[in-house]
């Protein structure tokens, strides 16, 4: 998963939610089903809640998300790589947002005045 997710970023995948990118959607949904493996054109966020399961934070691990499962342009999704330092106030993650694709480092669980954002887990994971 972190190697399709650093795919995007090494193909400078610009945000459009009417535009597509290996047969998927270039949104924050669609990025994360492309890393995921989904059917194309990819999910929106609020349907990753019935194909993954919420965990705790201390549970996250390479692969996992943080959703926001608000609809539309409220939404967003960000996928974890690993903590950021030992105090897990921030993580390094990947997403693709208006500002552009991004691998870099995020106060958990998201950066503020972005909504409420909870760790996720893909319920058919195999590796990451």
């Amino acid at each position: 998963m972190i190697a399709r997710a650093q795919n995007w970023v090494n193909d400078g995948v610009v945000y459009n939610q009417g535009a597509t990118h290996d047969g998927y959607r270039t949104d924050c949904s669609g990025y994360v089903s492309y890393t995921w493996g989904l059917a194309k054109p990819g999910i929106d966020t609020t349907r990753f809640p019935g194909i993954s399961t919420k965990i705790a934070k201390a549970d996250l691990k390479r692969g996992d998300i943080l959703l926001n499962k608000a609809a539309g342009n409220a939404g967003h999704v960000a996928i974890f790589e690993k903590w950021a330092n030992t105090a897990h106030s921030s993580y390094v993650g990947y997403e693709l947002s208006g500002s552009g694709i991004h691998h870099r480092t995020i106060t958990y669980p998201y950066f503020s005045g972005y909504g409420t954002f909870v760790p996720y887990r893909y319920n058919s994971i195999t590796g990451t």
